[in-house]
């Protein structure tokens, strides 16, 4: 089995999250929490990797995960 994992970035403009395809900067949605945002993906793809204030973590199956260290 092939696992598709997208690539994603979020934008913070005035306090609304915005996502976007981290390789074509294609809108993807926007939200007030990245767990919002995360339920948007899903619609997308049921694994991605995201990128936001300096950090990284994924959404899985519409839930945001982080890795811990």
């Amino acid at each position: 089995e092939v696992i598709k994992v997208e690539k994603y970035f979020i934008e913070n403009i005035d306090g609304l999250l915005y996502l976007y395809e981290h390789t074509t900067n294609n809108f993807v949605g926007q939200g007030n929490t990245v767990e919002e945002l995360a339920g948007i993906a899903k619609n997308k793809s049921k694994f991605a990797g995201v990128t936001y204030n300096k950090e990284v973590f994924w959404f899985v199956d519409g839930e945001v995960k982080y890795e811990s260290t």
